[in-house]
This record gives structure tokens, sequence and C-alpha cells, in this order.
């Protein structure tokens, strides 16, 4: 089992509501949509790997697959 800090923080509603839109386009919880932006954010190749799986899924949807 990794550490994990568990932490409450206050999000403005249409940013909390962003989040949650994109958690559901990338099947993955707002948790793990938090932890997956705010790694890429300080970890440029995690950045560019975000964005690949962004964009995958982005194509897999135009397509019609899931």
């Amino acid at each position: 089992m990794t550490d994990q800090h568990r932490s409450q923080y206050r999000l403005p509603t249409d940013l909390h509501d962003k989040l949650q839109h994109a958690a559901r386009l990338n099947q993955r919880s707002v948790n793990a949509e938090l932890v997956a932006r705010l790694q890429a954010s300080f970890d440029p190749p995690a950045a560019q790997e975000a964005l690949q799986d962004l964009i995958e899924n982005a194509v897999r949807r135009g397509l019609g697959e899931r």
C-alpha cells in the first residue's frame, strides 16, 4: 500500500463540475482524475502522457468505442 494523505479542499462549483465531467470521460473517479492532473502538472513527461490519454479517449469516443 502506498502512503496517502487524506485531505479536504474546497473547489469552486464550476471547477468541480468540470472535474467530474473529465473523470467520467476518462472512466475514472474524481479523485483519480484530480491526482492524475496534479501529478501531470508537476511532472512534464506525465503531462504529455496524460494529454495522449485524453486524445486517445476522445478519438475512441468519436469512433463510438468505449
